[in-house]
């Protein structure tokens, strides 16, 4: 098939991880059969992390009532970093796209994304918002500024290129093979496993990604719908994503001399002093503080190891 402007649209490998989920499974795969792009142009691989529960089922019932080609494939190592690296072997093709199993894609997401690469032919990722489902109002206290922790993104309504930290989010991604076949894939000492919150596997790509000369697109009519998990709207949970996200983080960075133990010693007890001076304790001062402490409690006791090493060792 080709666009309107007569250029035929690159093949799409949709590649969903999905672990002991099939009900969220089976509506994320019907949204994908509402995708306004070609079947025989393509597929989708879901990844099934070592499920228990009846996802081998539902890949089956949805491969009788799709119109384009989707398979299961079974990934053992646990962890979500495991789960993208085997649908990259997987993908066929030319770009391929990452959604969450808890998320619906927008009919258009695929042809935005396509046609993103078109209008910006020197971007090897491109990424778009991530817009929460909300099936009930979010308690009283709720703040937006804690939606990324529900794995909700947005960062405004105009395309802009991407540079760090700004990253792409992996709940709404799409790289071009060819960025995998240069720099590798996804390091499996980040990202979520099992009910563990470590995470930024798909950060610190985009880092390796942009420090070896890659472009990356924020494309804000490329959208996806992330449930929301009511079991996550606490203020412990708010407060242990927040701890993770900063683990995460230094775990990575100082791989790149990014930041140092004293930096980090200095900005946590900056804002200590700060919080109680001013008697200041707001659940987004505690999540702050919170992402601080775990940045300094990498730093301290988990020992370095280079990015060489974790991909060699993957």
């Amino acid at each position: 098939m080709e666009n309107p402007q007569g250029e035929k649209l690159m093949d799409v490998s949709v590649v969903v991880p999905t672990r002991n989920r099939s009900g969220y499974l089976r509506a994320n795969l019907k949204s994908l059969e509402r995708q306004a792009y070609p079947r025989d142009q393509l597929e989708v691989i879901v990844v099934d992390n070592d499920s228990t529960d009846d996802t081998e089922w539902a890949v089956k019932e949805a491969s009788g009532e799709i119109s384009f080609n989707v398979r299961r494939v079974v990934e053992k190592k646990i962890g979500l970093a495991h789960a993208r690296n085997r649908g990259i072997e997987e993908s066929k093709g030319e770009i391929i796209a990452f959604i969450d199993d808890d998320a619906g894609a927008d009919p258009r997401w695929l042809a935005t994304l396509e046609r993103a690469f078109r209008e910006h032919p020197d971007a090897g990722c491109v990424s778009g918002k991530v817009l929460l489902n909300w099936t009930e109002p979010p308690p009283s206290w709720w703040d937006p500024c804690f939606n990324g922790a529900l794995s909700g993104f947005t960062w405004g309504d105009k395309p802009r290129p991407f540079a760090y930290p700004y990253c792409p989010v992996g709940g709404n991604l799409a790289v071009k093979k060819s960025v995998f076949e240069n720099l590798g894939a996804f390091r499996t000492d980040l990202g979520r496993k099992g009910n563990g919150l470590r995470s930024c596997e798909e950060t610190e790509f985009a880092l390796r990604f942009f420090r070896s000369g890659g472009s990356a697109v924020y494309e804000p009519e490329a959208i996806v719908h992330h449930a929301v998990d009511s079991r996550r709207l606490t203020k412990s949970y708010v407060r242990r994503q927040a701890y993770w996200d900063g683990w995460s983080h230094a775990n990575f960075e100082k791989d790149y001399g990014m930041g140092t133990m004293a930096g980090d010693v200095e900005s946590f007890l900056r804002l200590v002093l700060h919080s109680v001076m001013h008697m200041k304790f707001s659940l987004s001062r505690q999540a702050e503080l919170c992402r601080r402490g775990g940045r300094l409690v990498n730093r301290v006791f988990v020992p370095r190891l280079t990015s060489k090493t974790v991909l060699a060792s993957q």
